[in-house]
């Protein structure tokens, strides 16, 4: 009996033990509340169906169109409310409807698309649509910068920060290889080094980088906000590492000014997703204002240790590259606007 109880207790320690990362990493969000800790550990689905509403017409066989039903479709589907949907014939014989730049996030993290495939609404159910299909795959233009604490508080761990900035650069290449990755390191003032397609020089720059005193978080976000602002690609990204509060910043910034700039600063008031790690170290951090950071699009996370840390960014290096293109193929068919076809597009996503 008591071989059995302990292990029990052995088992019930390894599951806590390898949930914990996990559930140290949330989707940003206004609203959102710290769970209870008296509350039994959560289960959570790490796979799951997004669903996707549109109405579909093409009066003229060649002029496809669709509507987005914003209230059926999942609140886990991301779309940046700059993206326009784009259309064009597909071969000889298709039509073509594209939305670009689109993710999957909730409340438990970021997820990868592992499938999708269309439906549509006839004889009052929906049915699969196999002779009409939805095809994706990854934002091949990604631009990602890495705005970095590197004042003295970090002691120690101040090496391993950077192998780990290291290794986010070597896995976002991976997983989007024409991405270009720029760098802002803060401490008592900012450097940075801009968007570069080439690793190795990011690589140098950040081995190049020296420990500060103090913390200009607020100055170093808005250098990175600054660097994506002006570019072009279909995704941008910024990850914001730290272990402290701002108290050196120059300029008379708030984490409110930072936010609005999130969600304003790109060609045609596109979003720029934030996500914020904030190490608990010897200072302390505010989590509330991080949590703010992510401008209600990108994760956040909050590692107790430097071996947490590392989980960290590897996972959040997947997050950033999980930007995807959809497009919905079917035929000319001349579907008038005043019958218009509603489809629904089912994308399945498992929890990164």
């Amino acid at each position: 009996m008591k071989k059995n109880i302990l292990a029990s207790f052995a088992l019930m320690f390894l599951f806590i033990a390898l949930s914990s990362c996990k559930d140290t990493i949330h989707r940003g969000s206004d609203n959102y509340t710290p769970p209870d800790i008296t509350d039994p550990t959560p289960v959570i689905n790490t796979n799951q169906d997004f669903l996707l509403y549109l109405d579909y017409w093409n009066p003229d066989g060649n002029s496809p169109r669709v509507e987005l039903d914003t209230l059926r479709t999942s609140a886990g589907i991301i779309l940046d409310p700059a993206t326009q949907w784009t259309y064009n014939l597909h071969g000889t014989d298709s039509s073509c409807v594209i939305l670009e730049n689109i993710s999957l996030a909730d409340d438990n993290g970021n997820y990868e698309i592992m499938m999708a495939n269309s439906e549509e609404f006839t004889d009052n159910q929906w049915h699969s649509t196999t002779e009409f299909s939805l095809e994706y795959d990854r934002v091949d233009h990604l631009n990602v910068v890495l705005v970095l604490d590197v004042s003295a508080s970090l002691n120690n761990d101040f090496e391993n920060v950077k192998i780990f900035a290291k290794d986010f650069i070597t896995s976002v290449k991976s997983f989007s290889p024409l991405a270009r990755i720029g760098v802002v390191a803060f401490a008592t003032s900012v450097d940075s080094l801009g968007l570069s397609a080439d690793t190795s020089t990011v690589f140098q720059y950040i081995d190049q980088l020296v420990p500060g005193q103090f913390t200009a978080l607020y100055d170093g976000i808005n250098a990175g906000i600054h660097m994506l602002s002006h570019t072009t690609a279909n995704a941008r990204a910024m990850v914001t590492f730290t272990d402290g509060n701002d108290n050196n910043s120059t300029q008379a910034l708030s984490p409110e000014t930072l936010v609005s700039m999130l969600k304003t600063s790109g060609p045609n008031s596109s979003r720029i997703k934030s996500y914020i790690i904030g190490l608990h170290g010897d200072d302390g951090i505010d989590e509330s204002i991080l949590r703010s950071l992510t401008a209600s699009n990108g994760l956040y996370a909050f590692p107790l240790s430097i071996d947490e840390l590392q989980t960290v960014f590897n996972r959040f290096s997947r997050a950033v590259t999980n930007n995807y293109n959809l497009r919905y193929i079917r035929n000319r068919q001349i579907v008038s606007p005043d019958n218009k076809r509603s489809v629904r597009l089912r994308i399945n996503g498992e929890l990164l």
